[in-house]
């Protein structure tokens, strides 16, 4: 009984001192072909992974859990393709992203985007000069269902890197890195984009302008 007690204090003192590490030195160790580092990385962004599939699946439990499994496992098969270490996270939600979208070419629905997000998931579209009330709050929740329909409708090569811009935070040398395109192509694409969602809106809205604002 004493050695199994002790065996569980040394486990559970590694995990503690992985957890403390950087995500560098964390695939630094993954690369040494030490699994428990691989471990830690999953607790670390489990939520994280969960959040971007849930704003595609919805509340489908199983479809996020599938999505979270082939999105940890497509990482660690490729984590040695990974050019720079501290970019673990950026890298990963690209993955996690990209596994969304595979869910979504086999046939689900894009779910409205959660406007009112925390940290880890910064709202992408907001109401312009918006106040925290019960009014605005509804009209947030419409423009997340407007939003759905019109990236539904724009080009993958244009919404892709919307997404990662806006919903997943990164930045335009992340983006290129991630989509394999030039820096200026990125930039290029992001301002069609933006300014395809800008036309359609004006154009649902019957011609209003300012009624609504692209973030970021």
């Amino acid at each position: 009984m004493r050695r199994k007690t002790t065996a569980r204090g040394a486990l559970l003192k590694r995990a503690a001192y992985l957890s403390l590490l950087k995500d560098e030195e964390l695939v630094g160790l993954v690369l040494k072909d030490k699994p428990e580092a691989y471990q830690a990385l999953v607790d670390r962004y489990d939520a994280l992974v969960r959040s971007v599939a849930a704003r595609y699946l919805g509340k489908d439990p199983m479809a996020i859990e599938d999505a979270c499994q082939e999105t940890f496992l497509k990482a660690l098969a490729r984590i040695r393709d990974l050019r720079e270490a501290s970019r673990f996270k950026s890298w990963l939600c690209a993955i996690a992203h990209n596994q969304a979208l595979d869910s979504l070419r086999r046939g689900r629905s894009l779910v409205s985007w959660d406007s009112t997000g925390g940290e880890e998931d910064s709202p992408c579209w907001e109401i312009a000069d918006a106040k925290p009330n019960p009014a605005d709050r509804h009209a947030s929740d419409e423009v997340a269902g407007v939003m759905k329909d019109i990236l539904e409708g724009i080009p993958e090569l244009y919404r892709d890197p919307i997404m990662l811009r806006f919903e997943e935070d990164l930045d335009y040398r992340e983006i290129a890195e991630l989509l394999g395109k030039p820096l200026g192509t990125i930039k290029s694409l992001i301002h069609r984009g933006k300014a395809m969602i800008r036309e359609e809106l004006a154009r649902r809205a019957g011609g209003a302008e300012g009624a609504l604002v692209l973030a970021g």
